[in-house]
């Protein structure tokens, strides 16, 4: 339906807050009257305009599982992140592991895989060439075809770093973004903006960071030089 319309039917509902829900681009336009609204976004999705949001942070995420892998051993740590995963996290992940990568020796610096779409072919050559002991990615999106790669040497050699953990216990080791929270803290924002009468595109877009926390898993075992369960 047009723009127009589709703001027309909000109206009638009574409806004055929108929560813009995560989707997997970060180039998604609404044509609306943001005027009549209340708006915050949970994740990066709107190219424009710029609302108040609640965001993962993925710089610190990225560091935490970088150190989490280096004291249980693993020192040739890779990143694997398709381009459009890259873009819908404002290339924080890759910010952060190319800063990290400053602090170690050259030895144990890798090329990033990234590419628009990452075959096992790719993956396979890119083990080959920059032989990790760990991997950082999205499990959803990599996991599968690294096992497949891999074969028996995963994890014992070649662990894994899931970057979005779908659960706290009895998964993938790595970084669990607490969604509950990061919903929560949208809402929060969103009512006290519609008690304060907060309508439209605001000034200035304020990002709330919400912080992810470490699951231990079967995915990273101690290995590599003097791997120690921390």
């Amino acid at each position: 339906m047009s723009s127009a319309r589709f703001t027309g039917m909000l109206a009638a509902r009574g409806v004055h807050g929108l929560l813009i829900a995560p989707g997997n681009r970060a180039d998604l336009r609404l044509d609306l009257d943001w005027s009549r609204f209340a708006v915050v976004e949970l994740g990066y999705n709107l190219a424009e305009p710029a609302f108040h949001g609640v965001v993962h942070d993925y710089f610190h995420a990225m560091k935490r599982a970088l150190a989490e892998a280096r004291v249980r051993g693993r020192r040739r740590i890779g990143f694997v992140m398709p381009a459009a995963q890259d873009a819908k996290s404002h290339h924080l992940w890759r910010a952060a592991y190319l800063d990290a990568q400053q602090g170690w020796p050259a030895r144990e610096r890798l090329p990033i895989l990234g590419g628009a779409m990452i075959t096992e072919e790719l993956m396979e050559a890119w083990i080959a060439r920059a032989r990790p002991d760990a991997v950082c990615a999205i499990g959803s999106s990599t996991l599968p075809g690294l096992r497949r790669v891999l074969g028996g040497r995963f994890p014992r050699e070649v662990g894994f770093v899931d970057l979005a953990c779908h659960d706290r216990e009895g998964g993938n080791a790595g970084i669990y973004q607490n969604w509950e929270q990061m919903g929560a803290a949208a809402v929060d924002t969103l009512v006290a903006m519609l008690n304060r009468g907060e309508r439209g595109v605001p000034e200035f877009a304020r990002h709330t960071l919400t912080a992810g926390v470490w699951v231990n898993g079967a995915t990273l075992p101690p290995g590599g030089v003097g791997g120690v369960e921390s």
